[in-house]
């Protein structure tokens, strides 16, 4: 596969950000600190978040919509991640992510809490950040530090082949 840059942050544009995954608390429940945070800093928010998953909670659901700068748009099999600058993960407990790995394969880097398998997969300050589970005001800090091109991420030494599945299988 051809390595290209991730999608770059043009001034004056908005930080477009992915989330995936089943709305639910142990994916998404953080999530609305987060954003409580950023709208709390910010009456004009400095980035659009789209959230693509079945929903499982519609009381969360709702508080997630509720913010002007968050659109709901259901499941879809496909997501075109070139769209995005950057894939948040809030998850409070995970094993391993594919979507954390869809976005790597797809050069999008990740900011998400330091849970299950995301360190074996995420090149800190490289290919992604990993934050302290639950530190939702360092997450905020990074993310303005992203916006305000503070740090960028650089995808040339990444080899996630060692978890293809094919691979994993045909050694088992």
């Amino acid at each position: 596969q051809t390595k290209k840059a991730p999608c770059l942050i043009k001034p004056e544009q908005k930080l477009r950000l992915l989330m995936l995954g089943n709305v639910d608390d142990r994916k998404f429940g953080l999530a609305v600190d987060l954003f409580n945070t950023i709208s709390r800093h910010h009456t004009i928010p400095f980035c659009q978040i789209d959230v693509y998953g079945h929903i499982k909670d519609k009381s969360l659901a709702n508080r997630l919509k509720s913010f002007s700068f968050v659109k709901l748009h259901g499941f879809t099999d496909r997501v075109d991640f070139s769209n995005y600058h950057l894939y948040l993960c809030t998850s409070k407990m995970e094993n391993l992510s594919i979507a954390v790995c869809e976005a790597l394969i797809n050069y999008t880097p990740v900011l998400s809490f330091d849970v299950g398998g995301h360190g074996e997969v995420i090149q800190h300050l490289k290919t992604g950040i990993l934050i302290a589970p639950g530190n939702i005001d360092q997450f905020y800090d990074y993310l303005q530090k992203i916006y305000f091109g503070a740090i960028s991420f650089d995808f040339r030494d990444q080899d996630l082949s060692v978890y293809d599945w094919e691979k994993a299988a045909r050694s088992y």
